[in-house]
C-alpha cells in the first residue's frame, strides 16, 4: 500500500494562537478602565486590575498550556516516541457540521476522537469540514499515549487536499471578522469620541461637588432611547456650574454616534427642572427599588431633553442642584 501524508504535526505550525486573542480583549477593557479620572472610586480601579489580571490568566491558560502540549507532541514525533497502527477505519461516527460531539473511529481496536472545535496538537479535521476519514479507509497513524493523531497517512489513490494553515474548525475569514468586530467597535468609539473632543473626562481637574459611578438611567428623548437605558453603567458628576452624565469605561467606547443619548453636559443655567419621582410596580422593580431623579434641560439647539436617573444618593444630588439653583425645582 502506497500512502500519502494527510497530516504531519512536524509540518504544522501552532494552531491555538487565535484562542488567546480574547485575552487581548479583556486587557483592552482593563486599560480603558485605568484611564478613568483620578476621582474614580477604588472599586473602579480594582475592576481595572481584575480585567488586566484575568487577561494575563486567560492568555496563559488558553495559549501557554496548549503550546506546551504542542511542543511536547512534536518532540515525541521527531524522536520516534509514538505508537503506530496500520489498518482499516472501523466504527466511524462523524461529527455533525455544527459540532456538539466528537468524531470517532477505531483502527484494530485503537480508539481515536477529535473535533474541529477542540484545540489540540494533533489531527482534528472532521469529515464535515473536509477531513479524509471514512469507514473502510486504509490508514497508517502515529499517535501518542493521549490518543492524539500526530501523523496520518492515507492511500495515494484517495483524493484529498490538505487544509490551508489557519485556526482549527473555523474558517480564517470568520476569525478575522470576529477579531475586527471585537477590536473595531471600541476603536471606532475611541476615534469618534476623539473627534468630538470627549475622549477625556470633561470634568478632569475640576472640583467635584458630587459624583456617583455605577448609576442607572435613560434618556426620554425618543422611543428608541426610552426602550434603551444603562443599568449600573453611568457616571454622574457635578461641578459648581455643570452636571455631567456619561457611560463609565469601557462602555463609553462602545457607544459611538450617541445613538442611546447617554452623553450629557448640562450647564446649570440651562436646567429647567429637577424633580424627585417615586416609581411603582414594574418600573420600581426594573430600577431595583432605587428612586428616580428626573432632569429636564434645554440644549444649545433649543431642544428640550428629559433624562431619568436612578441614583443610590439621589437626595444628595437633588439638594446640591437646588442649592446651586435657588428657586428652581
Amino acid at each position: 500500500m502506497e500512502y500519502q501524508v494527510a497530516f504531519d504535526l512536524s509540518r504544522e505550525g501552532f494552531r491555538g494562537w487565535w484562542f488567546g486573542l480574547f485575552g487581548l480583549f479583556f486587557a483592552a477593557i482593563g486599560v480603558l478602565l485605568s484611564r478613568e479620572s483620578v476621582h474614580a472610586r477604588p472599586a473602579m480601579k480594582r475592576l481595572s486590575l481584575f480585567f488586566v489580571g484575568f487577561a494575563v490568566f486567560w492568555t496563559s491558560m488558553a495559549v501557554g498550556l496548549p503550546y506546551l502540549s504542542y511542543r511536547q507532541a512534536r518532540e515525541r514525533l521527531a524522536s520516534g516516541q509514538t505508537e503506530v497502527v496500520e489498518g482499516v477505519v472501523e466504527n466511524f461516527k462523524p461529527m455533525p457540521y455544527g459540532g456538539h460531539s466528537m468524531e470517532r473511529f477505531t483502527v484494530k481496536g485503537v480508539r481515536f476522537a477529535y473535533s474541529d472545535f477542540v484545540v489540540n496538537a494533533g489531527f482534528n479535521r472532521t469529515r464535515a469540514h473536509g477531513g479524509p476519514i471514512r469507514d473502510g479507509l486504509p490508514v497508517r497513524i502515529n499517535y501518542d499515549a493521549k490518543g492524539e493523531i500526530l501523523r496520518l497517512e492515507i492511500p495515494k489513490s484517495e483524493p484529498y487536499a490538505s487544509p490551508p494553515p489557519g485556526p482549527p474548525g473555523i474558517e480564517g475569514k470568520t476569525i478575522v471578522l470576529l477579531v475586527a468586530i471585537m477590536f473595531g467597535v471600541p476603536l471606532f468609539g475611541l476615534l469618534w469620541r476623539w473627534k468630538q473632543g470627549t475622549l477625556a473626562l470633561p470634568y478632569e481637574g475640576k472640583e467635584l461637588l458630587f459624583r456617583e459611578s455605577m448609576a442607572s438611567g435613560r434618556s426620554l428623548r425618543t422611543w428608541w432611547t426610552r426602550i434603551g437605558g444603562a443599568n449600573n453603567a453611568l457616571d454622574v458628576a457635578l461641578t459648581k456650574d455643570t452636571l455631567y452624565i456619561d457611560l463609565i469605561a469601557p462602555f463609553r467606547y462602545f457607544s459611538a454616534l450617541g445613538m442611546w443619548d447617554f452623553q450629557h453636559q448640562i450647564p446649570l443655567h440651562s436646567l429647567l427642572r429637577a424633580e424627585k419621582k417615586e416609581k411603582s410596580g414594574l418600573r420600581k422593580w426594573a430600577s431595583g427599588g432605587i428612586e428616580t431623579l428626573e432632569l429636564e434641560y434645554r440644549r444649545e439647539t433649543g431642544e428640550t431633553t428629559v433624562f431619568e436617573l436612578y441614583l443610590s444618593r439621589r437626595d444628595e444630588l437633588y439638594d446640591k442642584l437646588i442649592e446651586l439653583m435657588p428657586g428652581r425645582r
